[in-house]
C-alpha cells in the first residue's frame, strides 16, 4: 500500500483525484476532488505544463513536511503530483545548520578570547623583558648572567608565542590589514638572518644565502614578508642538527606592476614523514607528541605562515625526505 500522497490537478486548476495519504494535503489546501486548488498550486501547474518538464515544490504542514514533484501530463492537460515526506531530512538540515551556527559563533567567541588574553599577557610580559635586558647590563657574577640569559630566552620564546596567538586571532577574524610601502628587499634579508644567526651559530650550522642581483626596492607588506621568512628559516635552523640552512631567492616573473619572487629555504634537519605532509600546514600541527616535547612552539607557525603568503598572493609548498631534509 502506497503510503505517499498521489494527486493529478487538471490544467484549470481543478482536483482530479487524490489518494488516501493525498488528504492530508487537500485539507490543508481547503479543497476536495472536483474542486479548485489554491491559486499558487495552480499557477505552478500551468509552468509545469508550459515548460513539459517536472518541476519541485516544497509544503510544510505542522509538523509534517513534503516535496512534492508535478509531473506534466500535456497530451491529456493534468499533471500527476507524487509526494514524499522528508520530515526528517528536513530536520536533519534544519539540526546541522544550527549545529554549524553554534560552531562559528564558539570559534569567533574563542578568537576574541584569545585576542583579548594574548593582548592582556602581552603588556606585562613586555615589561618583564624589559626588565630583564636591563638586568643583563648591570653587573652580574657568571651564575647570576647565566640565570638571566635563560630567563630572557624563555621570555622570548612566549612572547613569540603570545604573538602568534595574537596573528592568529586577527587572521581568522579578518582584522589583519596588509601594508603598502616601499623597503629594500636585501636589508629585509639581512635582518631575518641577524635574528636566527645565533642559534644557527649556537649549532654550528652552515646559514648560506644566495640572492641573485636585482634591484632590491620594493613596494608591499614587509613586516608580514619578514614574519613569513623568520618563521621558515626559524624553523629550518629549529630543526636542523648538523649540516646547513640555504635561502635561495630568484625572481620568476616580472610584470609591468609589479615582480614575482620565490624565496627556497632549505636546511638538512629531521625532515618531516610523509603522513605528516599533508598536515604541516594546518593549525596547531606537529609531526607528533616528541616533537612538541623536543622543540616546543604552538604548531601555528606554519599555519600563520599559509595564511599570510595567501593573503599576499602567494603560494607555499613544501618537500621533504625524514632525516635528509626539508625545503
Amino acid at each position: 500500500e502506497n503510503t505517499d500522497p498521489i494527486l493529478r490537478i487538471g490544467h484549470d486548476g481543478k482536483l482530479l483525484y487524490s489518494n488516501e495519504p493525498g488528504r492530508k494535503i487537500i485539507d490543508d489546501w481547503k479543497t476536495a476532488v472536483g474542486g479548485d486548488v489554491p491559486q499558487d498550486i495552480r499557477d505552478f501547474v500551468s509552468s509545469v505544463l508550459r515548460i513539459n518538464h517536472y518541476r519541485e515544490k516544497e509544503v510544510s504542514l505542522d509538523t509534517t513536511h513534503f516535496t512534492l514533484r508535478f509531473v506534466p501530463r500535456r497530451d491529456q492537460n493534468y499533471v500527476n503530483v507524487y509526494g514524499r515526506d522528508d520530515t526528517e531530512q528536513k530536520q536533519a538540515e534544519l539540526d546541522l545548520i544550527e549545529a554549524k551556527q553554534a560552531a562559528e559563533a564558539a570559534n569567533i567567541a574563542k578568537s576574541r578570547f584569545l585576542a583579548t588574553i594574548s593582548h592582556e599577557v602581552r603588556t606585562p610580559m613586555n615589561g618583564v623583558m624589559g626588565m630583564l635586558e636591563l638586568l643583563k647590563k648591570t653587573p652580574l657574577s657568571d651564575k647570576q648572567h647565566s640565570f638571566t640569559e635563560n630567563a630572557y630566552r624563555s621570555g622570548r620564546s612566549l612572547l613569540t608565542l603570545i604573538n602568534d596567538i595574537l596573528d592568529f586571532s586577527k587572521i581568522e577574524s579578518n582584522k589583519l590589514k596588509l601594508e603598502h610601502v616601499p623597503f629594500n628587499i636585501k636589508d629585509t634579508i639581512d635582518d631575518v638572518l641577524r635574528i636566527v644567526a645565533e642559534d644557527a651559530k649556537r649549532k654550528r650550522l652552515n646559514l648560506v644565502t644566495e640572492i641573485p642581483d636585482i634591484n632590491p626596492l620594493l613596494v608591499g607588506d614587509e613586516q608580514r614578508l619578514r614574519q613569513v621568512l623568520i618563521n621558515l628559516i626559524g624553523n629550518a635552523v629549529k630543526f636542523t642538527e648538523k649540516g646547513n640552512v640555504i635561502v635561495r631567492l630568484t625572481k620568476t616573473a616580472e610584470y609591468k606592476t609589479g615582480i614575482q619572487l620565490k624565496f627556497e629555504i632549505s636546511d638538512t634537519g629531521i625532515g618531516i614523514t610523509p603522513e605528516a605532509l599533508p598536515f604541516i600546514f594546518n593549525d596547531f600541527t606537529h609531526q607528533d607528541d616528541s616533537t612538541t616535547r623536543k622543540f616546543g612552539g604552538t604548531g601555528l607557525g606554519l599555519a600563520i605562515t599559509k595564511q599570510l603568503v595567501n593573503m599576499i598572493g602567494g603560494e607555499i609548498h613544501v618537500d621533504s625526505t625524514p632525516n635528509v631534509g626539508s625545503s
